[in-house]
Order: structure tokens, then sequence, then C-alpha cells
């Protein structure tokens, strides 16, 4: 009877340390949206221009990074909203571990996302328990996804200079509107931080970029 006790109890342990849900193991670079269409006000202020610049720059030394680790690389684009910026699928280069993956949610890991499946047959596939996640836009897709990524078991690293946001549209009158400044680097304040409740303890917010390929 004991010894079918502890074959249980044992059974149960291998389950969990082989589940995502360690909270340790392999690292995956998830790059959201960056993508010509949400940055189609750069050109209309030289700061968002800068801005913009010094992310991409940013989200490069991340490629190079997770390319020279062998991580993977998953580039998601919104569906129907057109390619990622070009110098970002240039840094990938013919490095054959990564892959674009479409999404028509803003969430990547809601349950009605098109490619929820498959991102996440992919990265069990792949043995990944921690997700490094950038992108755009800071307030919406790159939230929702690192929100889905944590109740999936996930933990998730984040960077606040490879995250932007391009949603800055107000207006100023009947018929005129402007374009507000991006907001770059972007930060998740404590307000966010404390919504998460027990899943902050696997939600890490780095402002090196060496700890986040440790």
């Amino acid at each position: 009877m004991k010894t079918a006790f502890y074959l249980t109890i044992l059974a149960i342990l291998a389950l969990c340390l082989c589940s995502h849900n360690s909270w340790a193991g392999q690292k995956a670079l998830i790059l959201i949206d960056m993508q010509t269409y949400f940055a189609r006000n750069a050109p209309a202020s030289q700061n968002n221009q800068n801005y913009l610049e010094s992310a991409l720059q940013h989200q490069i030394d991340l490629i190079n990074s997770a390319k020279q680790k062998q991580l993977p690389i998953f580039v998601i684009e919104y569906q129907n909203y057109g390619p990622t910026l070009e110098a970002l699928i240039q840094a990938i280069g013919s490095y054959t571990k990564w892959m674009i993956v479409e999404k028509n949610k803003d969430g990547l890991f809601e349950d009605d996302n098109i490619s929820k499946t498959l991102i996440l047959s992919k990265l069990h596939d792949w043995d990944i328990s921690d997700l490094i996640i950038v992108g755009a836009n800071g307030g919406v897709c790159v939230k929702e996804t690192i929100l889905g990524a944590l109740t999936e078991g996930y933990a998730v690293y984040t960077y606040p200079m490879g995250i932007i946001d391009f949603n800055g549209i107000y207006f100023t009158g009947m018929s005129d509107f402007k374009f507000t400044p991006y907001v770059y680097p972007y930060h998740y304040d404590g307000e966010f931080i404390e919504t998460l409740g027990p899943l902050a303890n696997h939600f890490f917010q780095l402002e090196n970029t060496g700890m986040l390929f440790k």
C-alpha cells in the first residue's frame, strides 16, 4: 500500500518537473507586432523617429543575443497589418530557429486567437518555460501577451528599452488631430504588477540585457 502511494507521489512530481509550470528552463524571444503599420506616424516627429530607431536597435541586440545562445525567436504579426519592419528580419538573417506567427487578437495567448494552439505547441516542442517579450504596443498587445503567458504558466522577462507604444493619437478639435509622442522606453508600473497577484513572482522587468540571457 505504501509502495503504491510513494509511486503515485513520484509520478506527480515527475509531471510537475516536465511541465513548463516549473518556472525554470529554456528561454525564447518573442517580438510582438513591430510592423510598419503601427509605426506609421514616426516621420511626423523627430523624437518619435529617434524612439523607434532606439527600440529597433535594442531589439536587434536581443535578436543577436538570442542567436548566439541558440534560442528560438518568434516574430508575431497582427493579421492583415503588413510585414514586420525589415531591419528586424535582416537581423535574423539566415538563422534557422525562428518563425513568423500571425495572430488575430491583441494577446498571443487569448483563447480565440487563431495561433494560440500553434504557439503553445512550438513552445512545448522546444521545451520553453521562460519568455523574453518585447515589441509593440506596450500598453496593449505586449501587455496582453504578458498576462496570457503568465496565466499559461510561463515566466516572463521584459526589457523596457525593447518595448514601445505607438498609440499616441488624441483629438485637439472637431476636425483636427495630432500625434502625441511615443511612450518609450515602456515600463510596467507598480499598479500593473500589483494586478498580477501571485503571478508577479514570475514577472521580471530587467534593465540589463545580460540578465535576460543568464
